[in-house]
């Protein structure tokens, strides 16, 4: 949870907020806590927001049907992308829309390495002309890990500098794919299985729960699972994922792992087609997804984000023998994270 908010945003990593702004920003949750703004006002008042684009007003969920799963909360750019054909999952649209880069004049502009530092005092300040830090973190809606997607060209973007993928990210990915490929071999009428993710962290010997999502056997993969990438999204009240297929990963017999952090939330789990009705799961903090085998190219989406049920009991019991980790406690409480993390090389 702590990486979630003070690492994985941070340059070179690419967020909604590099798009909107045109550069990286740095230490935004530590700016955000000390309650800084960005040290320049943007040149120009920001472009009225397009009641078009979402993110500039979050919709409210609605009731998913068979015919769309559920309905999207993403940006122009993504839909327009999706439109051609199915795209990796889209991250809710920012909920900055409206900040043009073109509007934008920081002191970026004048230190070019200012944001790309993981401390970055000269881009914030308390009495900062630009936007507040803590509106910026609320307005955080996805960060990449590994090559970072590029929605124009519908490929990974290798050639960028980007943040690797962090190895106990990858650990835990791997484990539970090792755990998922186990459990389809011994029950192939299972293709996606969730378990909750603490056991690992605890070293637990819980049993892993199998989905209610009835598909054929699973495809095994020819190589091994090593991911590379992982897919941050940010999630508030009202933020929701439109039913997608993953379909641009050149090797997508791998699987993709899912870990869920915070807010609970409904997650519909769909079929081949947007005709099938979906099975609707409910997500807590610490379960995993994994989806592979003919689950890997089926829809799936979030209609819902709970962010008025507490959180699980035990990570009350942390935070009371970790007082420092209250502000991400009390963050956690009103947002959902969702990290995905897939093989791409």
């Amino acid at each position: 949870m702590r990486a979630a908010l003070e690492s994985w945003p941070n340059p070179p990593a690419r967020t909604n907020h590099t798009k909107v702004f045109g550069y990286q920003l740095a230490g935004l949750y530590a700016a955000a806590q000390a309650g800084l703004s960005l040290t320049q006002q943007p040149s120009q008042q920001p472009a009225q927001a397009d009641s078009s684009v979402a993110g500039s007003t979050a919709p409210q969920a609605s009731n998913c049907s068979s015919n769309n799963c559920c309905n999207s909360h993403e940006s122009q750019q993504q839909q327009q992308a999706q439109h051609h054909s199915s795209a990796v999952p889209p991250s809710p649209a920012p909920a900055a829309a409206g900040y043009s880069r073109h509007h934008v004049t920081s002191c970026c502009r004048q230190d070019e390495r200012c944001c790309s530092r993981h401390s970055c005092s000269s881009c914030w300040s308390p009495q900062g002309k630009g936007p507040k830090a803590a509106v910026l973190l609320r307005k955080l809606r996805w960060a990449s890990l590994g090559p970072p997607f590029n929605w124009t060209g519908r490929v990974y973007d290798h050639h960028v500098e980007h943040t690797p993928l962090p190895a106990e990210l990858a650990r835990i990915a791997s484990t539970y794919a090792a755990l998922a490929a186990e459990a389809g071999r011994s029950s192939s009428s299972h293709s996606s299985i969730t378990r909750d993710a603490s056991s690992l962290d605890n070293s637990t010997t819980n049993t892993a729960v199998p989905g209610t999502v009835q598909q054929p056997p699973q495809q095994q993969p020819e190589a091994p699972f090593r991911p590379d990438v992982a897919l941050v999204n940010y999630y508030h009240a009202g933020d929701t994922l439109g039913g997608h297929k993953d379909d641009v990963e050149p090797d997508r017999s791998q699987p993709i792992v899912t870990m869920s952090l915070g807010c609970d939330a409904v997650f519909l789990m769909g079929g081949q087609s947007r005709d099938e009705q979906p099975t609707a799961l409910l997500l807590r903090s610490g379960d995993v997804v994994v989806l592979g085998g003919p689950a890997r190219s089926s829809y799936h989406g979030v209609p819902r984000i709970f962010s008025d049920r507490p959180l699980p009991d035990d990570l009350d019991a942390v935070v009371e023998q970790h007082e420092e980790l209250r502000p991400y406690f009390e963050y956690f409480k009103q947002c959902r994270v969702n990290v995905s993390v897939r093989m791409v090389v």
